[in-house]
């Protein structure tokens, strides 16, 4: 399965691989957060990423 997206509650997370043949281990993943802002209309106002365990 390429993509896959999970959301429950406040837990949110989503998988993007480029080759679902493989096997996915833990090096090969890079995990972020994304916090997306939006204003009392519900138009973007601002977003912030933070990087755990990157690997460049």
């Amino acid at each position: 399965m390429p993509h896959i997206w999970n959301w429950d509650g406040k837990d949110e997370i989503a998988f993007f691989t480029k080759n679902h043949n493989i096997l996915l281990m833990k090096e090969d993943m890079d995990f972020w957060k994304l916090d997306v802002y939006l204003d009392e209309n519900g138009y973007y106002k601002k977003h912030t990423i933070k990087k755990y365990f990157w690997q460049d």
